[in-house]
Parts: C-alpha cells; sequence; structure tokens
C-alpha cells in the first residue's frame, strides 16, 4: 500500500499536477500571461480553497507593489462567499486604495447580504453607473428598508435609464410589490419573443393582454424589453414592446423622455425610433 501511495505521489509530481501551495497561487495572481491565463488559473484555485484562503487573501488585497494582484484577491474573496471573506472585505472598505474600495464594492454586489448592507448603502451615491446600479440591484435583494428613501429620489429625479429601472425594480422588492407570477412570466415572454421565432401568437397575444391589464405596473419592464438587444435578430412579430408603448403613449411618454435624454448613447440612440412616434 505504501509503494502505491509512493506511486502515485510520483506520478501526479511527473505529470506536474501536484497542488501548489497557496503563497505561490497568490503570486500567480499578479502574473502577466496571454489572456490572464495563469492569473484566471490561480483564482479559481484559490476560490476552490474558500475560509482556506482567505488569511492568506488578507495582504493580497493590500498589496503596495501590485493592482492586479488586489483585484483578484478581491474577487477570490467575492467569489468565496463565507462569513470569514465577507468579514474582510467589509473591513477592507477602508482602504487606503481607491481601487480596493471599488473592487470591494463590486464583489460584495455578486452575492448580496445583510452583513454588507451599509457598503451598498454608500454606494449608492457612487458616480460610476455600473456600482451604483449593481448596489442598487444589491439593496433590492436584500430587502433594505434603508434604501428605500435613497431609491425613491433616484427614481424620482431620473439620471438615465438603468438607474431608474434598477431602483424601480429594487423598490418593488423592498416594499413587496413584485410582479404576482403570472405577471412576471408574460413580461419574460415578450422579451423571448422579440429574438425567437416563429411565436405562439395565442400565447404571446394572452401574454400582451395581462401585461396591458397592469400597464401602469409594468410600462418601465415594457421599455426596458424595447431597449434589449442581443446579437441575434429581432424576430418581427405584433404585439411587441413597442405597439404596447404606442398604445400607452400617456404612460410611456415619461419613460420615453429619460431614455432619450440618456448620456449612454446605447440608450438615447435605440430609443429613437420609437420617440419619433411620441413627437420627441
Amino acid at each position: 500500500m505504501a509503494i502505491l501511495s509512493s506511486l502515485i505521489l510520483l506520478t501526479s509530481i511527473s505529470f506536474g499536477i501536484q497542488e501548489k501551495p497557496i503563497p505561490a497561487l497568490i503570486r500567480e495572481l499578479g502574473v502577466e500571461s496571454e489572456g490572464n491565463a495563469v492569473c484566471n488559473g490561480a483564482y479559481a484555485e484559490l476560490v476552490k480553497k474558500k475560509d482556506e484562503a482567505v488569511p492568506y487573501l488578507e495582504p493580497a488585497l493590500q498589496n503596495q507593489e501590485s493592482e492586479k494582484i488586489r483585484y483578484y484577491a478581491a474577487r477570490c474573496l467575492g467569489e468565496i462567499n463565507t462569513s470569514a471573506s465577507r468579514n474582510l472585505l467589509i473591513k477592507a472598505f477602508d482602504s487606503e486604495f481607491w481601487d480596493v474600495r471599488c473592487h470591494v464594492a463590486m464583489v460584495l454586489n455578486w452575492h448580496p447580504h445583510n452583513d454588507a448592507e451599509q457598503i451598498y448603502l454608500d454606494t449608492l451615491s457612487d458616480p460610476d453607473v455600473y456600482s451604483k446600479r449593481s448596489a442598487i440591484n444589491a439593496a433590492g435583494e436584500i430587502r433594505s428598508k434603508s434604501a428605500g428613501p435613497i431609491l425613491k429620489r433616484i427614481v424620482e429625479r431620473p439620471d438615465g435609464w438603468n438607474i431608474h429601472y434598477a431602483a424601480i425594480c429594487a423598490l418593488r422588492k423592498i416594499e413587496a410589490k413584485e410582479h404576482f407570477p403570472e405577471l412576471e412570466e408574460a413580461l419574460k415572454f415578450l422579451k423571448w419573443a422579440k429574438f425567437h421565432g416563429p411565436v405562439n401568437l395565442h400565447r404571446l397575444n394572452a401574454a400582451v393582454g395581462l401585461i396591458e391589464k397592469n400597464i401602469a405596473e409594468t410600462m418601465p419592464d415594457v421599455i426596458d424589453i424595447y431597449l434589449y438587444i442581443t446579437k441575434a435578430n429581432e424576430t418581427k412579430v405584433t404585439p411587441d414592446s413597442a405597439s404596447i408603448a404606442l398604445k400607452f403613449k400617456k404612460i410611456a411618454r415619461k419613460y420615453i423622455s429619460i431614455c432619450a435624454t440618456d448620456k449612454d448613447v446605447n440608450i438615447s440612440s435605440r430609443i429613437k425610433p420609437l420617440a419619433k412616434n411620441f413627437g420627441q
């Protein structure tokens, strides 16, 4: 038996598949390689080690020489997602490094948890749109009552569609006003029908009927579906998000205005064909 174990160990070494020590993996987080293969490989291995890796990732998160190591250390801790890793990230939000604070705010949004609520609240005022939207989503996921007043102000004073719509969806969760399951499925089908054909028109009409019956609540979703783009060609089928918006112009108008004045050209250019029908 001892001989067999020795042979297995020697075979593993000869093929280079012996397990790397954690300090070596930490160093590899900063290695420059084609397609970031080395640091991504080290990242994956460290995540597998869960809390065993956390004590080693603490100094890595404050590495004085490599922003790349700091970035990947934060990513590892965010993906490990245990009490120990989250506590370390929360503590690191006061880091002397601006990039660490940004990375921490980003990765804590991946798995929203109540223990990071204050960071979500702090990030709601972040000027970076991506960070702010992620924090809005996280605050919604944990049903943060403290975030409610801030999100209401964001909704009332919109500064771009993505932030506005994210705040609407988060408030639905916080205020327990989420769409009932059948309505949510109807919206999903409307979005799915945009890129898949042929479409079951009976089902599409039924979905649209339910959406229109609840149009005051669903119009933001309808506009977001209109803006949604994939690499696939859109299916030319009606009724669709555009026909619904045009049917209820009075309700849709304010959302069209938010999109038309959005600083993100992906939003403002996408809404143009529909905005023309609103005289905007």
